[in-house]
């Protein structure tokens, strides 16, 4: 389970099935982000890729010498940008690769605007998120909530980008959720809802244990990251393990799995709504190298420092929910 590998071997796949000779690579805002946290333009440029561009510029020169390898969201943006690039290209061939599933009705369109027959090839990897690490991803979000709410718009995001971290570490988990977070449970259901869906692309072998998604929420651990990185002990990890406050642990009976009933997951994707923590980070990579046959990785809608955490404590409402609990009633930071 490593984040960084798979979207290294993504891009490198993208290069290589282009052939030989010179190349550009043409990104949106986020893929250009994406692919510069696992390559560096040095690396890259080895790979007879001599031009980095983006889709939305409106002075890039045309150059038919080039192959182009398109990296691109399948946003409606996006889709609309590269139907106009076909209709007149300034390259070559092209090699198009959206980082998520794109819609029938989408490719259709495309293909009607290939009239000069340029589009060598069209296919989804699944480098929708940011490796931040080999076993922490971020999707760069922030602002989520709208009160207790999500913000539909990021959730449809946080979706894709959650979907395509399984799909890029060929897992298909049974999922749990913090269930006193209606967010959580929102997340869980549309990430349930995509599976079903796509169910031939998550059609991956079986094992005995199945990977496990645990999605939490960082809106019921408000206070305690600016404390002290107090992590939470679930029989998730057996000790010490990413979470919510002690106050609000997070335990197998209120993510709906049973425990010792059910046999120990190997392979688990912990996600933090509201975002985690670089000391999180650190727990779980010290949990990886001191718990044989136990894989974990951890993402969150963004990774935050200090200062973007405050941010997100005002964005999401918190101190209204605290002013609405009963008089005398407090959380403490330590039990």
């Amino acid at each position: 389970m490593n984040v960084v590998l798979a979207v290294k071997q993504y891009v490198s796949k993208m290069i290589e099935e282009s052939g030989p000779g010179m190349k550009v690579l043409l990104m949106d805002k986020e893929t250009t982000s994406i692919v510069s946290m696992v390559y560096t333009q040095s690396e890259i440029l080895q790979k007879e890729v001599y031009l980095f561009e983006r889709i939305d510029s409106t002075n890039r020169e045309t150059m038919k010498h080039l192959k182009a390898i398109c990296f691109l969201r399948p946003t409606k943006e996006n889709v609309e940008l590269l139907i106009q690039e076909l209709r007149r290209p300034k390259y070559g061939l092209f090699f198009v690769y959206f980082s998520n599933v794109i819609s029938k009705s989408d490719i259709k369109s495309l293909a009607e605007a290939d009239e000069q027959e340029v589009v060598s090839e069209v296919q989804e990897f699944y480098g929708d998120f940011i490796a931040v690490s080999p076993h922490v991803f971020s999707l760069n979000l922030t602002g989520c909530a709208q009160g207790r709410n999500w913000n539909p718009a990021l959730l449809a995001r946080t979706t894709e980008g959650l979907t395509a971290v399984l799909l890029s570490l060929k897992k298909c988990p049974m999922i749990r959720y913090q269930l006193s977070s209606d967010m959580a449970k929102r997340l869980a259901q549309s990430v349930k809802q995509i599976i079903t869906k796509e169910y031939e692309l998550f059609d991956f072998r079986r094992t005995e244990v199945p990977p496990l998604l645990l999605i939490l929420d960082r809106s019921d651990d408000a206070i305690t990251p600016l404390l002290n990185q107090v992590i939470p002990r679930t029989p998730t990890l057996g000790q010490e393990g990413p979470g919510a406050a002690p106050s609000s642990r997070v335990t197998w009976t209120q993510s709906g799995y049973c425990w010792p009933s059910c046999p120990r997951p190997q392979d688990i994707v912990v996600f933090i709504i509201g975002g985690g923590t670089y000391e999180e980070a650190q727990t779980v990579y010290n949990l990886n190298r001191t718990s044989p046959g136990v894989r974990i990785v951890l993402g969150g809608t963004t990774i935050h420092n200090t200062k973007s955490f405050l941010e997100e404590v005002a964005a999401s409402g918190v101190q209204s929910r605290v002013s609405e609990r009963p008089h005398g009633v407090s959380r403490s930071s330590r039990q």
